[in-house]
């Protein structure tokens, strides 16, 4: 045994780590914080129900997600972009170069507000969300199908919008 690394108790699977009145246990670990869990869960869920169509298409999962969303909402500022999808400036800036190269997205300047960026989706890029969209539904019902549905639903709708007012109180 290395004796530079501190020693853990192994958890078992039935041993929750987390107080009942919401304190940890004096030695959690970083990925059993409930949020780090959470995250990795929504991540490990999102690659697994997106990779296989987005990949199929020549899409990166993040890119199938910015597809998805223009698609939705036609042309929006980038920031508003960045605030829906949870991205940061420079990394949608990077995924925006990978699918304006593809003749999918377009980014102009807001004659309103030069400093301002303006998202469109093309003809090119709503003709391929059209198509990926019902693999894209029908993976997200079978995910749904693993689970309680509605249950599922009214718990992360309930928890999910207070944080997201807190979060963004103007949007």
């Amino acid at each position: 045994m290395d004796v530079s690394t501190p020693s853990r108790r192994p958890r078992s699977a039935e041993s929750c780590p987390w107080q009942a009145d919401g304190r940890f246990a004096a030695d959690l670990p970083l990925e059993d914080y409930p949020s780090t869990m959470l995250l990795r869960l929504a991540q490990a869920i999102q690659q697994q129900v997106s990779a296989t169509y987005a990949r199929a298409h020549g899409l990166s999962v993040a890119e199938w997600r910015m597809l998805a969303r223009l698609n939705s909402e036609g042309s929006v500022q980038l920031a508003t972009l960045c605030r829906a999808l949870a991205m940061d400036k420079a990394y949608a800036g990077r995924l925006l170069r990978s699918l304006g190269a593809q003749s999918l997205v377009t980014v102009e300047a807001d004659p309103a507000h030069g400093r301002r960026l303006i998202v469109a989706i093309t003809p090119a890029g709503r003709a391929l969300a059209r198509r990926i969209l019902p693999q894209a539904r029908a993976s997200q019902e079978q995910l749904l199908r693993s689970y309680s549905a509605p249950r599922l639903f009214l718990a992360l709708r309930s928890r999910y919008r207070p944080l997201r007012r807190r979060a963004n109180p103007h949007a």
